[in-house]
């Protein structure tokens, strides 16, 4: 199996300098989140010669938004479900299978939240916003079948910091309840889950389930994981230590399964390792 890497492992921010790095090591690049606008990057992505899959916000619009499958603002909607057909066919005519996105958010918010506190006065109804990812997905997953490619939802993150004091959270598809809710709703054979290993962490500990017991309820609808580790409190895209929490479920996996390597920012030396680790354990 060969394990793709993603752009925020890099110790750079520059694409020239990611894909020059890929191509004398031999790797294959995500271009992910996390990389400046530039009016030339999706030619870049479309025109090197090495092996490469795109993921969620790439390529990155001039104006900067957060993508929100769920958003009941009709603009921004709008805007994430054309961004995700865009990234279907640009991932389609450079021989990936699938392209990938996170699930959406009860509430919309500006790029600074990402990763951050989300703001906690906003009211929202949790059924109408999944009704809107439901349709979201359905637009998307129409193009997905036209075109022959699979549609990842990448589930999401629930910190502490983001749980209100009634218990509720805006992000949509953080537990295997609401994500089996979803493959249950679409029934396709289109879309597929990218299973975040570090977000999954984070999410059991603030909704209280049980991590392994979540992640077998869900396993058979893993087409691709990102590979990254924390504390269990916030999501840090830490290194792989060697009692990694997923290595033991590892080879329970379809053997068609993508692997990515979502570390961020540590040295070629330590991106090969780590390769290494996740190889000795599928």
């Amino acid at each position: 199996m060969s394990i793709i890497v993603s752009s925020c492992a890099f110790q750079t921010s520059d694409v020239d300098e990611m894909i020059d790095i890929a191509r004398m090591n031999g790797l294959i690049l995500e271009f992910s989140s996390g990389i400046k606008y530039s009016p030339n990057l999706k030619e870049k992505f479309m025109e090197t010669d090495i092996p490469r899959f795109l993921h969620n916000y790439f390529p990155p619009p001039k104006n900067p938004f957060v993508i929100n499958l769920a958003s009941t603002d009709e603009v921004i909607r709008s805007k994430s479900v054309r961004h995700c057909i865009q990234g279907l066919q640009l991932a389609r005519a450079t021989g990936s299978s699938f392209f990938s996105a996170h699930a959406g958010f009860c509430i919309d918010v500006k790029p600074k939240h990402l990763g951050n506190p989300f703001p906690r006065n906003n009211q929202y109804n949790r059924d109408l916003n999944m009704s809107l990812f439901i349709d979201s997905l359905r637009q998307i997953l129409n193009v997905a079948n036209e075109i022959g490619m699979i549609f990842c939802i990448e589930n999401n993150v629930v910190a502490n910091f983001n749980i209100s004091s009634k218990g509720t959270n805006p992000f949509l598809c953080a537990d295997s309840k609401e994500i089996n809710y979803v493959f249950d709703k679409m029934k396709s054979d289109n879309l597929g889950l990218l299973f975040d290993t570090g977000h999954f962490k984070v999410s059991s500990n603030s909704l209280k389930f049980d991590l392994l017991t979540d992640t077998s309820k869900i396993s058979d609808k893993i087409y691709a994981v990102h590979h990254n580790d924390n504390d269990g409190l916030t999501d840090t895209n830490m290194q792989l230590p060697s009692n990694y929490w997923f290595a033991e479920i590892m080879d329970s996996l379809d053997p068609s399964v993508y692997h990515v390597l979502e570390v961020k920012n540590i040295p070629v030396d330590i991106i090969k390792s780590q390769i290494n680790f996740l190889n000795s354990k599928i």
